[in-house]
């Protein structure tokens, strides 16, 4: 079998919202807050004809489950990080929270609500192709009152560096380092003596001396894309201080925003300095204030910096020739703004908001009139639903002595991201097709929806655990843990007050949309693990009205609680929502449903090398996933080659395949597969 079923897919984000879809109340301006109660049923009073009570719910594994507690080991080139599971007391618990995030995300997606959590400002970036690397390069200085400019040095010369090698000169007692450079037969060596910033940026220079900057990126070298450019070199700074640009602060923020992304993707607290992302040069700083920024880039007085300019203004700014380009903030991509997380304006409060809370979205503070506008406030709202944990029964299936099954190591959790155009977006309209990371355009594409994860194929025995033959490779991605075994019973409990009767609805759905669905849970999800079933017990309704004003403060309790149809209430809510936003009803339902996997649950997988797709050992599954990205988006020649023509030309070539996940539509049925693409090494 060559097809296999990615592990996410996305419930649509189409239908109506704000007046024309049911749940949905008017949102306080935001001025009103000091005076009037920011949000419609607030929390100081129960309200008339709301739901006021508690639903008790078991919850039963169906696959081997992991929630984290402490990781207390982390991952090393040695050994893989070790973490321990979560307990209540000593005894198997999962948390309120998890259950509480679990619940939310199928509520919000089934009631078409806003994206709660949700980064609208995140850079929808590619990579640029080698064709659009920066031509010109400069100098990071600033003016007296602190705005930042770029001197040009894009037409100075610069050497090549090849070695280095420390060096005395006893006559002068000065520490100068002695460098070799490459291109040339006779193999020149100069010497160099490290200047302060003042010597280099505005002091004259002593005869027979260069002044300069050094840009040396050594070995991560590698890891650069080419663009024809040296990495490491030296760069001469002349006397004379002249084309001098401006930083537009548009620029700048956009910087940042893709540093930052690309280092919150890539970074791990174990990382090395030389080794965080984006790279820097050696000899550097990250930032001038690490205890404000971290490891995060910033830029300062002395950076050099690739950058490209419309006459003369700068547009873009980058560290490397070959930066990434940006198809703007994810939010650009969402057409219907109130459909992003909670922001000032918003004209209405979604079902999910109010039901499970917020806190509202404000600017992310890469620069300083970004951090002003932080200091303001942010709205937010607790909910009004409280989770308890889920607490063991204490009862091991028949055959078993433990409720945790043998240490493992999982297959590293990973998974292109964002724009990822082929998996994560959509075309406007009803037609669906390829779309390329250089033409993913905001008033073309959206995003696809809601991500959620596919249960694991029945017969697909323990597809979380590595192979044997990788066991000891690229330990440091790698985690060991001690899942709950199947057939597990948990219990816990939902309480909930001043709910209308859609928004019960709403919660019921989500703890049971349908016999046949089952949700996902804790770590590993993508790789079959966390599959549960959920059973609604009881849901337990009281009359607050009664019990506080008829009955009075010392009425015995109990006396006003009444058991409710709750299947008739959630499907109400389901025949609302059919209206509203059908497909997300569908796709929730085709997605929760195991009996509708029918292949492999995997990350984007290669076929045979040299061949067309076909079954390649499990253990090369996990290598070099990215391949298919490559053959997809672009070609793929094998190192083999044949003469052609009187040319030695690839023996194979594939790509591009141009693949791309089929969007979950009314017209689907089925969960959609792609093809294992070939890749020729």
């Amino acid at each position: 079998m060559s097809d296999f079923h990615n592990p996410y897919h996305f419930v649509p984000m189409r239908g109506k919202t704000g007046q024309e879809a049911a749940g949905w109340t008017d949102a306080k301006p935001h001025n009103d807050r000091a005076s009037h109660p920011y949000f419609p049923g607030g929390h100081s009073r129960y309200a008339k004809g709301h739901h006021h009570g508690h639903i008790t719910c078991t919850l039963t594994t169906e696959t081997p489950i992991f929630i984290g507690a402490t990781r207390y080991q982390e991952a090393s080139d040695d050994h893989p990080a070790r973490i321990a599971p979560y307990e209540l007391g000593s005894q198997p618990a999962i948390p309120a929270t998890s259950l509480r995030g679990m619940i939310s995300s199928i509520a919000e997606a089934a009631s078409h609500s806003a994206m709660r959590v949700l980064d609208a400002a995140r850079p929808m970036s590619y990579r640029l192709p080698t064709e659009k690397a920066y031509r010109s390069i400069g100098m990071v200085l600033a003016r007296k009152n602190g705005a930042l400019v770029v001197r040009d040095l894009t037409e100075q010369e610069k050497t090549k560096l090849a070695t280095t090698q420390n060096i005395m000169l006893d006559d002068q007692h000065i520490q100068l380092k002695k460098l070799a450079l490459s291109g040339s037969a006779a193999l020149e060596k100069f010497y160099y003596q490290a200047a302060t910033q003042k010597e280099v940026f505005y002091s004259t220079t002593a005869e027979g001396r260069i002044r300069g900057k050094f840009r040396v990126m050594d070995a991560r070298s590698r890891n650069f894309p080419s663009a024809g450019k040296h990495r490491d070199f030296f760069i001469a700074i002349p006397e004379r201080i002249d084309g001098i640009y401006e930083l537009p602060e548009g620029v700048v923020e956009q910087f940042y925003v893709m540093a930052d992304d690309a280092g919150e993707r890539a970074n791990k607290p174990s990382m090395r300095a030389e080794e965080l992302i984006p790279y820097h040069p050696l000899g550097t700083r990250r930032n001038d204030a690490p205890q404000k920024y971290g490891d995060k880039i910033r830029l300062g007085v002395g950076d050099l910096v690739y950058f490209s300019k419309d006459g003369n203004q700068i547009t873009a700014l980058s560290l490397s020739a070959i930066w990434r380009g940006s198809r703007g903030g994810l939010g650009a991509f969402i057409q219907d703004k109130e459909l992003l997380a909670f922001h000032q304006e918003r004209k209405h409060l979604s079902p999910a908001e109010r039901v499970f809370g917020f806190v509202e979205d404000r600017p992310s503070g890469h620069t300083k009139r970004k951090d002003k506008e932080r200091e303001k406030m942010a709205a937010a709202y607790a909910g009004h639903v409280r989770f308890s944990a889920a607490k063991w029964d204490g009862r091991l299936p028949q055959g078993t002595d433990s409720a945790y099954m043998d240490e493992v190591t999982l297959k590293i959790l990973d998974s292109p991201k964002p724009p990822s155009p082929a998996l994560y977006f959509r075309n406007k309209g009803e037609q669906s097709g390829y779309i390329a990371k250089s033409k993913l355009d905001p008033e073309k594409h959206e995003p696809q929806g809601r991500k959620f994860y596919l249960h694991k194929k029945k017969d697909d025995k323990e597809p979380w655990r590595t192979h044997p033959k990788n066991e000891q490779e690229r330990l440091k991605q790698k985690s060991r843990i001690t899942p709950l075994r199947e057939r597990l019973k948990f219990t816990f409990a939902v309480e909930f007050d001043n709910l209308t009767n859609f928004e019960l609805g709403m919660l019921l759905y989500a703890l049971s949309p349908k016999d046949s669905f089952r949700h996902k849970i804790g770590m590993g999800k993508p790789l079959g693990l966390g599959s549960v079933k959920i059973h609604i017990d009881k849901v337990v309704t009281s009359d607050r009205m009664k019990r506080y004003k008829e009955a009075g403060p010392f009425a015995k309790p109990s006396t006003d609680n009444a058991e409710v149809d709750w299947k008739k209430i959630r499907d109400e809510f389901i025949k609302k929502m059919m209206d509203i936003a059908p497909d997300a009803i569908r796709a929730l339902a085709l997605l929760g449903d195991p009996d509708k996997v029918t292949h492999p649950v995997r990350y984007p997988q290669i076929g045979k090398i040299n061949d067309s797709p076909k079954e390649i050992p499990e253990n090369e599954m996990e290598q070099e996933n990215y391949r298919w990205w490559v053959v997809n988006d672009g070609k793929a020649n094998s190192k083999q080659k044949v003469k052609r023509g009187g040319e030695w030309v690839p023996k194979y070539t594939y790509g591009p395949m141009r693949k791309h996940l089929e969007p979950l539509d009314k017209s689907i049925e089925k969960l959609p597969v792609l093809p294992r693409n070939p890749f020729a090494k």
